[in-house]
């Protein structure tokens, strides 16, 4: 596949807002890629150019862009930066400007894709004296020769804002469509008409899913797929009379990708996998270290006597630490940070760092932790996140807010020792293991911890969690494996407060008199879970700073910082109107979740405001409506 036919599926891609469509393209994009350029392919498809927890950046900025564009269009700065004001999209713009010169006939190479990425790979790594000019040089190059619609994209790309709202969810059903046989009555249809007129006819309807091609497989009952069929491949068609079969094999495959793709966070493998080994091959991948997993998620308790009728007694209780949520990779002498959204913030700790390397005792080892600030009169005082997020983002004098703000890693749970998975195994298990080779240290301890089923001696522990600064305690359930990902009943969490949520900014509005220049009020939109549909839930204006600090912290935004972060992803204006490609995410506080005919979540929030900016989440990390919907149950 070359660039020009890459481009051409986004730019299809783009146009839709139909989600089967999209899985339809996005199935087409796969089954022509290479094996070789899956891994690309699929990180593109999610909006970046390397995978996150990858710390090496292209450092292209939009005036690069815009410089590159006026030389090849002859068109000023100003003219550029206009053009771009009314369409939202730079790639819009180069497309448009380079249309215009009607240069199309200079094209007749085909850009060798994987060139094209291997030019854009080496921007990474193009650092020190000259870097600037030296990347624009490359750039440069690339768009001399490309036409239009590969202008755009190129554009996107190096930006990493590609705008085709491509969700995990949808990454995981053009897989199941690419590679795996088709499912009568939902990934392959016949005309309704013939449908209509044969109800009764199993016989003709057979005979028409003959002429599709496919060898055409009659399925009774699950054993049978289970036994015979797990492996078939995408020149497969299952039929059967019973539709919630058909319905429950599709879940099968989706449920079993869902779980490879949160040990592994890398789609590339799971296709690779299935093209060279069969689908129930997908069922044997496991967590590596230094490739962060999904974290396991909790539902909220309603209190002590609620997390006991879900966890079981005796059940463990921890507590529930205010600080900043990491997965712990260590290999030999090697350490890496990530945060829940597999940001890698090594280098933001160095001191955790080094008093881990002396108190870990394993080789190999991928641990659950949570980074808190301690209050240098009182140790066992945890001071509350604001306190800490500026270390956070901290690139400069280290050694200085080491001493300014001291932390401590709490370790609570472990996922896998010296290559051996423990995600199977069960919280009781796993916490001795994670005894064994976790030396308390200042810098490095394991979570405080208490088994018991007397609610006296948990209502105890939970009020001394609070007294020192924690947000609650989590209650756990002694037999519960590690589900990454998914808020399964394992575990609850106990807090006074309501639970707060995360949404993805998608609409904005231009503020009025002195704040005419900044956007002063922001539209919420939480996702459905099983289409990553974006559904909106309300507007939030309060909880913003009207002087911008000067700490880089996510706790203390601005209205002018929010502006800064959004302008780039403006995607359309109408008057004070805005409409924002959904990239930024918000926690929020509210008083209550209210019934709403309002917002196509149905929900709406009474009172919300900004809590902080979450830089550890991506779009498709936030809220569940399901979630939402737990929510408000547990309030009435």
């Amino acid at each position: 596949m070359d660039f020009e036919t890459l481009c051409n599926y986004f730019e299809k891609l783009s146009n839709t807002s139909k989600r089967l469509e999209k899985i339809e393209i996005i199935s087409q994009i796969l089954l022509a890629t290479p094996n070789d350029l899956i891994e690309r392919i699929v990180i593109l498809l999610q909006g970046k150019v390397l995978p996150i927890w990858d710390n090496r950046k292209l450092g292209i900025s939009s005036r690069q862009i815009i410089n590159i564009i006026k030389t090849m269009c002859s068109k000023s700065v100003l003219d550029i930066e206009n053009e771009w004001k009314k369409t939202g999209d730079l790639g819009l713009v180069a497309m448009n400007l380079l249309k215009s010169k009607n240069q199309q006939t200079l094209f007749s190479k085909k850009h060798n894709l994987k060139e094209i990425f291997d030019t854009i790979v080496k921007l990474t790594e193009t650092v020190g004296e000259n870097s600037t000019k030296r990347k624009q040089a490359m750039i440069a190059n690339i768009y001399s020769n490309i036409n239009s619609i590969e202008a755009k994209y190129l554009t996107r790309i190096l930006l990493e804002n590609m705008q085709m709202g491509v969700g995990p969810g949808t990454i995981k059903d053009s897989i199941i469509w690419a590679f795996l046989p088709k499912i009568y009555l939902i990934n392959y249809n016949l005309n309704k008409d013939f449908v209509k007129e044969n109800k009764k006819n199993k016989d003709k309807i057979k005979e028409k899913l003959v002429e599709s091609g496919l060898n055409i497989i009659d399925i009774d009952n699950f054993d049978q797929f289970e036994k015979n069929y797990i492996n078939a491949d995408n020149q497969n068609l299952f039929y059967s009379k019973d539709e919630k079969l058909l319905r429950e094999i599709y879940n099968f495959y989706s449920n079993k990708i869902e779980n490879a793709y949160q040990l592994t966070n890398q789609y590339s493998i799971i296709i690779n996998t299935i093209k060279e080994k069969g689908f129930f091959k997908i069922t044997k991948l496991n967590s590596k270290v230094m490739n962060p997993i999904k974290a396991m998620l909790f539902l909220k308790a309603k209190n002590i006597e609620h997390a006991f009728e879900n966890v079981g007694k005796p059940a463990a209780f921890e507590f529930k630490y205010d600080g900043f949520r990491v997965q712990l990779h260590k290999k030999q002498n090697e350490i890496k940070l990530y945060t829940r959204q597999f940001e890698d913030v090594t280098n933001a700790f160095p001191d955790v760092i080094k008093d881990a390397k002396e108190h870990i005792k394993a080789n190999e080892i991928i641990c659950d932790c949570e980074i808190v600030g301690i209050d240098i009169n009182n140790p066992e005082k945890i001071l509350p996140f604001q306190k800490i997020s500026k270390r956070i983002k901290r690139k400069h004098n280290i050694d200085q807010i080491i001493k300014e703000v001291p932390v401590r890693l709490f370790v609570f749970d472990i996922m896998l020792i010296d290559q051996n998975s423990l995600l199977n195994i069960s919280f009781e298990n796993r916490r001795k293991i994670l005894e064994e080779n976790i030396i308390d240290s200042n810098k490095i301890q394991k979570s405080k911890m208490l088994i018991s089923e007397n609610i006296n001696e948990v209502e105890q522990f939970y009020k001394k969690a609070l007294d020192l600064g924690n947000e609650g305690i989590m209650a756990k359930k002694l037999n519960g494996i590690y589900k990454p990902g998914n808020r399964v009943g394992f575990g609850m969490k106990i807090k006074p407060t309501m639970e707060p949520l995360d949404f993805v900014i998608t609409g904005a509005t231009w503020g009025e008199g002195k704040r005419a220049n900044w956007m002063t009020s922001f539209t919420l939109s939480c996702k459905d879970d099983e289409s990553d549909e974006l559904l909106e839930m309300g507007k939030v204006g309060t909880g913003f700073k009207e002087i911008t600090s000067e700490e880089e912290n996510d706790t203390d935004i601005s209205f002018e910082q929010m502006t800064e972060l959004l302008k780039p992803h403006i995607k359309k204006e109408n008057g004070k109107e805005i409409e924002i490609i959904p990239t930024i995410v918000i926690e929020v506080n509210y008083e209550e979740i209210q019934k709403s005919e309002n917002y196509n979540s149905g929900y709406a929030l009474r009172f919300p405001r900004l809590s902080r900016l979450k830089s550890d989440r991506d779009p498709y990390d936030i809220s569940p409506l399901s979630f939402i919907t737990d929510l408000y149950d547990q309030q009435n």
